[in-house]
């Protein structure tokens, strides 16, 4: 298994097991975020907006992970605490034992 896609598995990891010292310390000093609603957060953005929602996540089920060098793409399924799945992609850029940035591609929003 190659690093990136061990970092993009700690990633779903930290948000599945709302593990904040994990996300952390994967998140580069200079990490950032882009999705529909997110026009490339900050990680102190990203920490503010996106980690509180942490608690709304029951699991994830990774579908597909590609990844090459320092780049990594993820199809997956979230289940939320309510019950309600939703389908996603991300593509991942990293740089040695940390991810830089995260960019979302909703397949469908989550049911609120």
């Amino acid at each position: 298994m190659s690093v990136t896609e061990e970092l993009i598995r700690a990633c779903f990891e930290a948000w599945q097991n709302h593990d904040l010292q994990l996300i952390q310390g994967i998140l580069a000093p200079d990490f950032t975020f882009r999705s529909p609603y997110d026009n490339d957060l900050s990680r102190e953005e990203y920490f503010e907006k996106c980690w509180p929602h942490n608690d709304k996540i029951h699991s994830f089920k990774i579908r597909n992970l590609i990844s090459k060098e320092s780049e990594g793409f993820v199809r997956y399924t979230c289940k939320l605490a309510n019950g309600h799945e939703f389908e996603n992609a991300e593509f991942f850029t990293t740089e040695g034992n940390q991810i830089t940035r995260i960019i979302v591609f909703f397949g469908e929003l989550p049911a609120s």
